[in-house]
């Protein structure tokens, strides 16, 4: 049996990125780290190569793509995750500055310890600080579509 997954064009790749926003919402609601982190690394690989869509389909060029996806920290961010969960380790480039962590956001409890420190509860999400800035991974995702709708924009495609 062949099973051809086939997605027709860019912009149905931007609607793949809008659910999988979508299904981070509603993991972070849930408190789902597993489907979260699923969410963050689908998002990624796919908004990551929507450049190959690109080349292959609207006949962009692959130098100009690459020079404007270098351009682009959180596409270079999306790179970056995609690549470090392929190959465990970049090793053919320079990562940009990237770092992924879990931060709280609504602390509620605060409970003493017995060595005199607290241990801390409350809801979580993600943070992807790129170059210095500072994201949830909600507003990560909505910069990420908000860039490659305004490229599709530009290019009138």
């Amino acid at each position: 049996m062949n099973l051809i997954v086939n997605y027709g064009n860019t912009h149905s790749l931007i609607h793949k990125l809008e659910r999988e926003k979508k299904r981070a919402e509603d993991a972070l609601e849930e408190q789902d780290f597993r489907d979260l982190v699923d969410a963050l690394f689908n998002f990624s690989i796919t908004a990551f190569h929507i450049k190959d869509w690109l080349i292959s389909d609207n006949g962009i060029n692959s130098v100009e793509i690459h020079e404007f996806m270098n351009g682009v920290p959180v596409l270079q961010a999306c790179r970056d995750i995609c690549n470090a969960n392929k190959h465990y380790e970049i090793t053919r480039y320079d990562p940009g500055n990237i770092s992924i962590s879990s931060v709280v956001t609504e602390l509620l409890e605060v409970i003493p310890t017995d060595d005199g420190g607290v241990d801390l509860y409350g809801k979580s999400d993600i943070c992807v600080s790129v170059s210095g800035e500072d994201y949830r991974l909600v507003g990560f995702m909505e910069r990420v579509i908000e860039v490659w709708k305004q490229y599709h924009q530009d290019k009138g495609i």
